[in-house]
């Protein structure tokens, strides 16, 4: 009798397992892609500011003071990036020329898919283009 209810309850307790285990594994693949995503995206937006902007806005620029392109400058000075709301904030406004003469400044307009990607930054939370990647994760048993 023990038998016969012992070994289907094992087996059901074992396939749950089975099933925690792969929705865990699911999980960490997940959120460690997620990281991913935003360092790329963060790295692809310095790009086209290397690109465009640093020129007048880097450290040498002529205009460093109204704007500096460094990333807690950009999220934490008086509203140029607001993390998550590209629509308030002034440096993507004056990428479309809203807000002020168009940028980059005598120079052609940004491509739309440039400024999508500025705008995608933006609504990631502006990450950190220098925030180190996490690579190395290490199971914990």
């Amino acid at each position: 009798m023990f038998k016969g209810y012992l070994a289907p309850n094992f087996i059901w307790t074992f396939r749950q397992q089975n099933r925690l285990a792969l929705i865990c594994v699911l999980i960490l693949t997940l959120s460690s892609q997620t990281v991913s995503a935003q360092q790329q995206i963060a790295l692809d937006t310095y790009a086209i500011f290397e690109q465009s902007c640093l020129i007048c806005h880097g450290p040498d620029g002529a205009y460093k003071e109204t704007l500096l392109i460094e990333h807690n400058e950009l999220v934490k000075a008086n509203g140029s990036v607001v993390p998550g709301s590209p629509e308030v904030s002034r440096l993507y406004k004056r990428l479309l020329g809203e807000g002020g003469q168009l940028m980059p400044l005598g120079g052609p307009p940004l491509p739309d898919s440039q400024i999508e990607t500025v705008k995608n930054w933006i609504l990631s939370g502006a990450p950190d283009w220098a925030a180190p990647t996490i690579t190395d994760r290490r199971f914990i048993t």
